[in-house]
């Protein structure tokens, strides 16, 4: 069937054909020679009856006159062989009278007369009363009935002929009606092929050869569609498809050109608002910029002189004080314009991390001590709980550093009385392979030691209302009511969220109302606290751990520094702004760093040729030559090529920033600037040494230690982590336990809890 099932259509029409006709002439032939063997088996009964009339009219003859039948079909031997003699050469082969019984009364062989027949098939013939043809044993026996006058059976004449003779007349017959079939069929299948040809298969190859065409996209091919015949109305089909498939391919041709021009016109208009969103981004940016830049200049002055002032001997403590507040309320406003910084570099995808070694329980000390004062004016109790950190991590600690104040700050902003707990643990390590060593480390490919931390803010706050608990991540927004209404912009924890997620972790939430139940941000919360109400804020974060000896501990507090050891630099500052110049001076002054101030960039110039300085330090927006510029021209002369070059600017865009780098800047000093920043930049691009007022005492060499109620009071303590409750009671002790005081100070200030309650329970002891 599979065979059949590849042959073309002309074949198998033509083997079709075929076996039609080879059957019918099949069956003629059949047909034919039936009729032929029965008309030479009735010429042969013609031929017997004819040589047996003779011995039946004898019989009968001899019957009118003898009762004796026996004798009567006796006497018919003669008969039969005379009869024999007479027709053997025209095929009989014998001739023979049987009674009813079979027996062979007269018979043309002597020895037959007297014998009975055996064979079961001319037995049951002989009773028979017509005549009849029996083939047995390769002799056809006609068998022709004797009646008598009463038409009563008397016996049986039997004449024998030979088969083989008649058989060699049926081939004979056979050969020439095969041959004319044959001969027939030859004929007949070149007749009809020729006329399937014409009417059939010629129409079905050009109807194929048009369709292929017409698979190719020859849509302009012609079909013959003349015929009234099935085939015809299949060409009108094929006609008509093809009309059809050029008018969808028309109209397809026209709907695309359409379309293109569609899409063209979409995409100009979305290029368009491409073009006016990023016009709007950057109008966005350069209006942040603008404003930062505006907000901090002013911002630059009020906290440079809080800081002057502050390390003014001769102001009283209240006036401190109030310069304090002053202090912070500056750093407050710019912590606002830092969040608003934040989220705009956010949506414009453009936050980055900057991971570096990082001494993790310094980090910690300084972000208890800046929160400190805030929750000491409320009378909060600030507690720190942790377990065995490691000594230093990669990270960003300028934005762990945010995170941490963020989530402190809120909890003691929201805190009316209890306390507020940030606790630090490790979950888990594991090693890893770095592929990217941080140049920070080593320089070669080594296992990493990453750790598992988990930040956690616990406060004893009102906490946060069930239905607005999955709000408070959302920018600008802030769940408490109007009655309750503090300062901030509601970004911090969007900005802290977003800070997490890009260090790896997720910020989660939860929080419990006097009057409800526990409700987290998360579908599988921590513990629950044991708390009346209040609010937990966690993250969790992998990060890698590194050595201690990696780590720069260089940065310390430059406070009462006196002067420098040795000459002292001279300094040129360049600023278009003269309250930030005044800053400057008034902060390297005192120090005896001889400072010479310009107003732009040209008389910055002139002057740092007629100087020559040890330290350019220039702001960047200036009219006239700004400070790119300026830098640009003291890195392309070559007596003033190796100033070290500062830049001080309230610019927040990084490109400012790399674009100072870029022309020759060795350091950045952002505004508004911090004394801090600005000694350890000179310490560090000049080789500084400062002289300071005064350092930590020397621990005296005589222990004394302090009643035993005291050190357990101490041990409870810290216990709860309370770092400012150990550190308030040490400074109440007098002046004879300061070697203790010395001691518990700085274990407690250094988070090493842990050392502290050994070293308290060896003085239990």
């Amino acid at each position: 069937m599979l065979t059949i099932n590849k042959l073309s259509i002309r074949a198998k029409i033509l083997f079709l054909v075929g076996c039609i006709i080879i059957l019918v002439l099949s069956a003629i032939s059949w047909l034919h020679v039936r009729q032929l063997q029965r008309e030479l088996m009735a010429g042969i009964g013609e031929q017997a009856q004819a040589l047996a009339a003779d011995i039946i009219a004898n019989i009968q003859k001899l019957r009118e006159t003898s009762e004796n039948i026996e004798w009567i079909l006796r006497l018919q031997s003669i008969n039969a062989m005379a009869l024999f003699n007479l027709k053997k050469d025209g095929g009989v082969v014998h001739v023979a009278v049987l009674d009813q019984s079979g027996h062979i009364w007269g018979h043309n062989r002597i020895e037959q007369r007297g014998q009975s027949v055996t064979n079961p098939t001319l037995r049951a013939w002989l009773n028979y009363p017509q005549p009849k043809i029996v083939l047995v044993n390769e002799v056809y026996h006609s068998l022709i009935p004797v009646l008598g006058p009463d038409q009563r059976y008397l016996g049986t004449v039997d004449i024998g002929f030979d088969s083989s003779a008649i058989h060699a007349k049926i081939r004979n017959l056979l050969i020439q009606t095969i041959s004319l079939s044959l001969a027939f069929m030859l004929l007949s299948s070149g007749a009809m092929y020729g006329l399937l040809n014409r009417f059939l298969i010629k129409p079905i190859a050009r109807l194929q050869e048009v369709t292929a065409r017409i698979a190719q996209g020859e849509l302009d091919a012609t079909i013959d569609t003349l015929g009234h015949d099935e085939l015809g109305a299949l060409s009108r089909s094929v006609a008509h498809m093809r009309d059809s498939i050029r008018e969808k391919i028309h109209a397809l041709q026209t709907y695309q050109e359409g379309l293109e021009d569609i899409v063209k016109q979409r995409t100009a208009e979305l290029q368009q608002a491409l073009i006016a969103a990023e016009t709007a981004n950057q109008a966005k940016s350069r209006f942040l910029a603008n404003m930062s830049h505006e907000l901090r200049t002013p911002l630059n002055g009020i906290l440079g002189y809080a800081q002057i002032l502050q390390q003014n001997p001769r102001f009283s403590t209240d006036q401190r004080q109030s310069l304090a507040v002053i202090e912070r309320s500056g750093n407050h406003l710019l912590n606002l314009i830092n969040e608003v910084l934040d989220l705009a570099k956010i949506e414009a995808g453009k936050l980055e991390l900057n991971p570096e070694p990082v001494n993790l329980a310094g980090l910690l000390t300084d972000v208890m001590a800046m929160i400190r004062i805030r929750s000491a004016n409320k009378g909060l109790t600030l507690n720190l709980d942790t377990n065995d950190l490691p000594v230093a991590i990669q990270a960003d600690s300028k934005r762990l550093q945010q995170i941490l104040l963020n989530l402190l700050g809120n909890a003691v902003k929201f805190t009316e009385r209890g306390n507020v707990t940030l606790g630090v643990f490790v979950l888990g390590d594991e090693c890893s392979q770095s592929a990217q060593p941080s140049n920070h480390l080593l320089l070669e490919k080594q296992e990493i030691k990453r750790v598992l931390l988990c930040f956690e803010v616990t406060d004893t706050g009102p906490g946060i209302p069930a239905d607005k608990v999955n709000d408070v991540f959302k920018p600008f927004e802030q769940v408490i009511s109007m009655a309750q209404h503090v300062e901030g912009t509601g970004l911090g924890l969007s900005i802290c969220r977003t800070l997490v997620e890009m260090m790896g972790g997720r910020l989660e939430l939860m929080s419990k109302r006097a009057e409800g139940e526990w409700v987290a941000t998360t579908a599988a919360p921590r513990s629950v606290p044991q708390l009346a109400h209040g609010t937990v804020v966690w993250f969790t974060v992998n990060l890698p751990g590194v050595e201690a000896t990696v780590v720069d501990d260089s940065s310390h507090h430059h406070v009462g520094i006196l002067g420098v050891k040795g000459k002292a630099p001279e300094a040129l500052v360049v600023d278009d702004n003269a309250d930030n110049r005044a800053v400057l001076v008034n902060l390297l002054s005192p120090l005896g760093i001889p400072v010479r101030a310009s107003e732009n960039g040209q008389t910055g110039l002139a002057a740092a040729r007629a100087q020559r300085p040890d330290v350019v330090i220039t702001d960047l927006r200036m009219p006239g030559m700004d400070g790119f510029e300026l830098i640009q021209r003291l890195r392309n002369d070559q007596q003033l090529q190796d100033i070290v070059i500062i830049t001080s600017s309230a610019s927040v865009l990084e490109a400012d920033r790399g674009k100072s780098v870029a022309a020759g800047s060795n350091g950045f000093l952002p505004k508004p600037v911090k004394a801090e920043k600005l000694y350890q930049l000179l310490e560090s691009l000049l080789g500084l040494e400062w002289v300071y007022a005064e350092t930590r005492p020397a621990e005296p060499e005589v222990l004394q230690p302090p009643p035993t109620q005291l050190i357990e009071e101490l041990q409870q303590l810290t216990e709860a982590g309370n770092i400012d409750g150990i550190v308030t009671l040490v400074e109440t002790l007098p002046s004879d336990y300061s070697v203790f005081a010395y001691q518990v100070r700085r274990l407690a200030e250094q988070l090493q809890l842990n050392d502290l309650s050994t070293y308290l329970e060896k003085l239990e002891i």
